[in-house]
């Protein structure tokens, strides 16, 4: 079918209507991978609207395994003085030539510890915890290199041109020097497709130091921030000409984000980074609130994430799979059973109480930051989303920010909703076939665009993240929803110095306005796969081993591997012991571990691309496992060339050992399962992940 997006709308005469144009998405998201294979063999296109046509793990591999690139597809559409869309532009019907640049600043830029925006617990150079009420300043990376040479540690690919109507392949190649060789570092291509639409490739996932450095100092020290060390993720804007019937008009420019791979295919996160890019619009009064409560769009959205995420972290698991065989309590938390739902989206006083009990699990954002004596989750209640916040580093929570609150705009949706104040508009049989862009009316298809490629990368937390960090939740950041604002005159940006501040960061004109190639990435790890291997879940076992989590719909923690699956589905067995391999669930990062924190970062930046793939399976049908309730569809751990993958921690995780806590494990032999359970070798090696 095709899916490409024209419309018939865009009639030849229509296009004398149009006085402008714009790029869509406004920000799309190319990510990293090692294979160098030719033509569409080497690369797939990422996801481009919510709930659009499946990416599996045979789409994101090449022939021999290796892990594609994913694009990111740029499209451009044409507008008349109403701001009515008119047509989406391609070589058929105007002269097109595409611009990017691309480049990565991390290692030119400060040392990450925590978002700067957030008045918590300070900490020092190494990151360790202060008394301040206030953020430490931060230096800058490579302090070694100074001056003019600083600019050597920026990877610039400069402006690179692309015609809509050649086939020919534009490199983007920038340098990287911190005080030895230079060395030419690839941060990408532009290609384009058959209509001439722009794809924007990223690097192949190379990290690595010229001069040979550890990425950890010998105490631990430069976690996320290793001297000498580049990776090739980077940013920038896109851009365009435009002519139509040899008439110029004006362009709006767009942006693309280079970011590490995506293991969670279609899994997405409690809040998205489309979340947080129109929480930051709608609480700086610049995009009007939906005043009127949906139950569908507004609630059951965030209700099925929690679901879904079971299948990359085992708390998760106990918490939100179906409450029958598998788990005997009395209260389900399924968010995809169809009973369960009609309840939940009843406005009626006689379901409210239902309401009132989901509602009353959610975090609040409006928690004081300084109750540190009342964190729910230090006595195990752990509250919705049990993802940690923006201030978690060290192993025992100590402000109400170290967990992640809901927006402020969602809790007034949920307030609403709590009190029978929405619309009931569930419909329990509503169409679940992917959404195809050439079947949504023409007007609608750049907002769906803007949208898409925001709502597969993570919100929270921001410690840093994975495809961009804190600056995103900042209106100041954006010309409008979901559009970075373009400094188109980086000459004229201040110099804020040696260090950085929570007072200067915010400065007028300062990094949280105006962007330039590299602008958004380079608040991120360096390089990546260090904070990829180390930022996990349940560092404090005593509440669960399990929970909260970071980023378990980019970086799953615990899944289910395929050796457990086949037993699921092998009807030749036991009931009882197919239902014991569903309840497994192994450690992703098992094959990487090592007690050394620099060994387990290095295993990562060598194996990324031999991570397994979570995707989509068919489900048991027969009758005699219909009482675990085990989905349609489960999603599987998938290793390169399709190969069955089982983790080295495997466990089967029975109701009574999911439930149970560190704290409860007495035998010292106990206590060494549970944290193998939770993918971790030792307790020293937890305890080393806050030592710097």
């Amino acid at each position: 079918m095709n899916n490409s997006g024209i419309s018939s709308q865009a009639a030849a005469s229509n296009l004398d209507t149009i006085t402008y144009a714009k790029i869509h998405p406004g920000i799309g998201v190319a990510r990293v991978g090692n294979s160098t294979a030719s033509g569409t063999d080497g690369y797939y296109i990422g996801p481009e609207v919510v709930n659009g046509p499946y990416i599996s793990a045979d789409d994101m591999r090449d022939p021999t395994g290796a892990l594609k690139r994913q694009a990111a597809r740029f499209r451009i559409y044409g507008y008349n003085a109403a701001g009515e869309v008119v047509a989406e532009l391609t070589k058929a019907n105007a002269e097109i030539y595409w611009m990017a640049h691309l480049a990565n600043q991390k290692a030119s830029w400060y040392v990450f510890h925590q978002a700067l925006d957030i008045q918590g617990n300070a900490v020092d150079a190494d990151g360790q915890a202060l008394d301040a009420d206030d953020n430490a300043p931060v230096g800058r990376r490579n302090p070694q290199v100074t001056g003019d040479d600083r600019r050597k540690l920026t990877i610039d690919a400069g402006l690179a041109v692309k015609q809509a109507n050649s086939d020919t392949n534009v490199e983007l190649t920038g340098t990287f020097c911190s005080g030895g060789p230079t060395v030419n570092v690839k941060l990408g291509d532009l290609r384009v497709d058959d209509e001439g639409r722009l794809l924007v490739l990223g690097g192949h996932g190379i990290s690595r130091s010229p001069n040979g450095k550890p990425m950890l100092g010998p105490n631990g020290e430069n976690f996320n921030n290793s001297p000498d060390w580049y990776d090739d993720t980077s940013d920038g804007p896109v851009l365009a000409t435009v002519s139509i019937n040899g008439t110029p008009i004006p362009v709006t420019s767009s942006w693309v984000i280079v970011a590490p791979p995506n293991y969670g295919t279609d899994i997405v996160s409690f809040r998205t980074l489309y979340d947080v890019a129109r929480d930051a619009m709608v609480e700086a009064g610049r995009v009007e609130p939906d005043f009127i409560t949906s139950f569908s769009k507004h609630v059951l959205p965030y209700l099925q994430r929690l679901t879904r995420l079971q299948w990359v972290n085992a708390g998760f698991f106990r918490t939100f799979a179906y409450a029958g065989a598998i788990f005997p309590r009395d209260v389900t938390y399924d968010f995809t059973d169809p009973t369960y739902l009609l309840q939940l989206a009843d406005p009626s006083d006689q379901a409210k109480a239902k309401r009132q009990e989901v509602f009353g699990k959610f975090h609040s954002p409006y928690l004081p930051t300084t109750d540190t004596a009342n964190i729910p989750e230090k006595t195990g209640n752990i509250l919705w989303p049990p993802i940690y916040g923006d201030t978690m580093h060290t192993a025992v929570m100590v402000e109400t920010t170290d967990m992640l609150p809901v927006s402020l705009d969602l809790y007034r949706h949920l307030t609403n909703w709590r009190d029978g104040n929405f619309t009931n508009d569930y419909d329990p049989n509503a169409s679940t076939a992917p959404v195809l862009l050439n079947q949504v009316p023409l007007q609608q298809q750049p907002a769906l665009l803007d949208e898409g490629p925001l709502t597969y990368c993570l919100g929270d937390a921001f410690h840093p993240g994975c495809e961009a960090t804190w600056p995103m939740r900042h209106a100041s950041m954006y010309s409008e929803l979901a559009r970075i604002r373009r400094a188109t005159s980086p000459e004229l940006l201040p110099d804020l110095g040696d260090t950085l501040s929570h007072e200067n960061v915010a400065a007028s004109a300062g990094p949280l306005y105006y962007q330039t190639p590299g602008g958004l990435t380079r608040w991120m790890a360096l390089p990546w796969q260090g904070d990829t291997a180390r930022c996990r879940s349940g560092y404090d076992p005593d509440v669960s081993p399990y929970l909260p989590t970071f980023w378990p719909a980019r970086v799953p923690n615990q899944v289910l591997s395929t050796d457990s699956y086949d037993m699921l589905m092998d009807t030749t067995r036991a009931v009882g012991l197919r239902g014991g391999y569903y309840q497994t669930r192994d450690n992703w990062m098992s094959g990487l571990l090592d007690p050394s924190n620099e060994i387990t970062m290095q295993n990562m930046v060598d194996n990324f691309q031999n991570q397994p793939i979570i995707t989509r399976r068919p489900g048991p049908t027969d009758a005699a496992i219909a009482g675990y309730h085990i989905p349609s569809v489960v999603y599987v751990a998938s290793a390169p060339g399709g190969n069955g993958w089982r983790g080295g921690s495997a466990f089967v995780s029975h109701a009574d050992g999911l439930s149970v806590n560190l704290s409860e494990a007495v035998d010292p032999a106990d206590r060494a399962e549970l944290l193998r359970r939770a993918g971790w070798l030792s307790e020293e090696q937890l305890k080393s992940q806050f030592q710097a």
